[in-house]
């Protein structure tokens, strides 16, 4: 599993510029950025992860964590821009 890029929420879309990349495609050259390149401190209130993987769906949800500063509120999940698969409205417990 590859995380390919991370992107933040900017008001009414998401940014064309990703705060994380790592090169992810298939054929030809990599382009690779340095740790300052890929280092951010960006407040959102979404963020969109792209990931390759082989892996099933289960699988992923299993493997894949995300760590924010602050407590986030009205979590869901979405998968390929569809309809939330999973919600969680109001400010979120720590465990």
């Amino acid at each position: 599993m590859t995380i390919c890029s991370l992107r933040s929420f900017k008001g009414d879309a998401f940014d064309t510029v990703d705060l994380y990349f790592e090169d992810c495609a298939p054929i030809g050259p990599l382009m690779v950025r340095t740790a300052e390149q890929n280092t951010f401190e960006t407040r959102t209130e979404k963020v969109r992860l792209t990931i390759k993987s082989s892996a099933s769906l289960s699988d992923l949800a299993s493997a894949v964590y995300l760590q924010f500063p602050d407590l986030p509120s009205d979590l869901d999940i979405r998968i390929n821009g569809g309809a939330a698969v999973w919600t969680a409205p109001g400010v979120a417990q720590p465990n």
